[in-house]
């Protein structure tokens, strides 16, 4: 009976000891990748302030696009025209506006 509670003593306690070592090797894989995610999210930020940025200096820097883009209404395009980089900047200028 004695040498049954000890098998059953050692189960238990190893029991413990994996679910610890499990419980500690889980939330550090958690921690990173919680990590990871935000370093994504800070420079996905980062990203939108740059881009933001380069248009407001863009747009202080350059009125002559802002004055050609309130007097140039933009077309249709189909999908198979070959847009230019002149009438993208054109017509995301009168967007934003």
């Amino acid at each position: 009976m004695s040498a049954l509670r000890s098998v059953v003593n050692v189960g238990r306690w190893s029991a413990l000891a994996f679910g610890i070592a499990y419980g500690f090797a889980r939330n550090a894989s958690l921690q990173k990748q919680e990590k990871q995610k935000e370093a994504q999210r800070e420079y996905k930020h980062k990203e939108e302030l740059i881009e933001k940025a380069r248009a407001e200096y863009a747009r202080r820097t350059n009125p002559s696009l802002l004055a050609v883009a309130s007097e140039v209404k933009p077309k249709i395009v189909a999908f198979h025209d070959k847009i230019s980089d002149d009438d993208l900047e054109v017509l995301i200028i009168s967007l934003e506006d």
